[in-house]
C-alpha cells in the first residue's frame, strides 16, 4: 500500500482538478499524477497482492510497451536508465531505483507523437510550483502539453528521444515498426487502440510474441537492415524481431527508410502533412513497390552464438511480379530466416 497520508490517484485528482475551469480536469489530475510519482519515490514502496491494480503488467494495465530490462544493474541500449514502468503500473518495479516519469508532447519530440522522460530532479522542481503553472494555463486541453509547457517554463530544454511512440495513429502500424528509426524501441501506447502488431493474432497475443525477441535483445528490437539480392534484383528489409519485407526490384535505401502508410492519422479531419514523417503509399498497386510481408514466427539461439529469427509470409501479394530486370517473383518463397551474432558489439 502507499505511505500513510500520501495521495492517491483521486487525492490528486481532487487537489488539481478544480485548477482547469475551462479545460479538461482530467488533464490536470493527469498531470497532478507527477505529484504521486514525487511522493511515491521517496519510500521504499510496499505493495499487497490484494490492495489494488497498481502492480499490474502496464502492458495491461496502462496499454502500453515498456523497456524490458528492469534489473538495476542491466545495460541499456541508451543513455537513459532506469525507465518506469508506466505512470502508475507497476510501483513495485521503484524499489531502489531512481524515480522517472514518461508523459507526452507530440510536435517535434521523436517518432510519430515520441515523447519525454522527465528526471528525479525535475519532477522535484515541478512538485513545487505544478500548482501555480496549471492556473496559469487553464485552458489546456491535454496533460501532455501541459507538462511540456510547465517545463518551459522553468526554463529547461527537451532532447528527443526517438524510441519513445505515442502511437497517435489508427488501424495498421506495421508500416511503421517494420521502418523504424535507427534508436532503440522504448516503449508504445495506445496500442489497445490500434490494430494488433502482429495480423494472425489478437492485441494480448501480439504484445507478448513481440515480447519474446525483446527479452533476447531489447536493443535491436524493430532496428531496419536492408539488404540486396543481386542475382534476383531483391531488396530485402528486416526488423529485426517483427517483420521481413521481399521487394522484386532494387529500391534505394532513402525510400525502404520510410514507412509504408498502412496507418491512419489520428485526427479523422487531419489535413497534410498528416504525419509528422515522411511516409510511403500504403495503397500502391506497382509489383516492384509493394513488398511481400512476412512477420515474426519464432526465436531462437543457434549453434554458433547466433540468434535465429523467422519470419513467415502474412499472405500472398496477389499481385503480377515486377517486370523490371527480369521476372524473379517472391511469391514461392515462405519463410525468411536471418541469423544475428548473439553478442552485440561494444563499438
Amino acid at each position: 500500500m502507499l505511505p500513510e497520508g500520501r495521495p492517491l490517484p483521486g487525492a490528486v485528482k481532487q487537489r488539481v482538478g478544480h485548477l482547469l475551469p475551462g479545460g479538461l480536469r482530467s488533464a490536470a489530475a493527469v498531470s497532478g499524477l507527477l505529484l504521486l510519482l514525487f511522493y511515491v519515490s521517496s519510500f521504499n514502496y510496499r505493495y499487497s497482492q490484494d490492495s489494488s491494480d497498481l502492480h499490474r503488467p502496464v502492458a495491461l494495465n496502462w496499454r502500453a510497451l515498456w523497456p524490458l530490462s528492469c534489473s538495476p544493474m542491466a545495460s541499456t541500449p541508451t543513455n537513459l536508465s532506469h525507465i518506469v514502468f508506466g505512470i502508475i503500473g507497476s510501483l513495485n518495479t521503484w524499489k531502489g531505483r531512481k524515480a522517472y516519469v514518461e508523459s507526452w508532447w507530440r510536435p517535434n519530440m521523436g517518432f510519430g507523437g515520441a515523447g519525454f522522460a522527465v528526471s528525479y530532479p525535475l519532477v522535484a522542481a515541478m512538485a513545487e510550483k505544478l500548482d501555480g503553472c496549471i492556473k496559469r494555463y487553464p485552458h489546456s486541453r491535454t496533460a501532455d502539453y501541459l507538462i511540456y509547457i510547465c517545463i518551459l517554463d522553468l526554463g529547461i530544454a527537451i532532447s528527443p528521444q526517438k524510441g519513445f511512440h505515442q502511437i497517435d495513429l489508427l488501424g495498421n502500424i506495421a508500416g511503421l515498426l517494420s521502418s523504424h528509426p535507427q534508436s532503440p524501441l522504448l516503449s508504445l501506447h495506445h496500442i489497445n487502440i490500434v490494430d494488433p502488431v502482429f495480423p494472425s493474432m489478437n492485441r494480448s497475443e501480439s504484445i507478448n510474441h513481440l515480447m519474446k525477441p525483446g527479452r533476447v535483445d531489447q536493443s535491436r528490437l524493430a532496428q531496419q537492415t536492408i539488404c540486396y539480392q543481386r542475382e534476383m534484383n531483391w531488396s530485402v528489409s528486416v526488423s529485426w524481431g517483427y517483420s521481413a519485407h521481399i521487394y522484386e526490384s532494387i529500391l534505394p535505401r532513402y525510400i525502404l527508410r520510410k514507412p509504408i502508410e498502412t496507418f491512419r492519422p489520428w485526427m479523422g479531419e487531419a489535413k497534410w502533412p498528416m504525419f509528422m514523417f515522411n511516409t510511403r503509399p500504403g495503397d500502391s498497386t506497382n509489383p516492384c513497390e509493394v513488398p511481400h510481408w512476412f512477420f515474426l514466427e519464432s526465436i531462437q539461439l543457434g549453434n554458433e552464438d547466433d540468434i535465429v529469427t523467422t519470419y513467415s509470409r502474412a499472405a500472398k501479394r496477389g499481385l503480377i511480379p515486377c517486370s523490371l530486370g527480369g521476372n524473379h517473383s517472391a511469391d514461392h518463397i515462405d519463410r525468411i530466416q536471418v541469423f544475428s551474432p548473439a553478442k552485440t558489439r561494444l563499438e
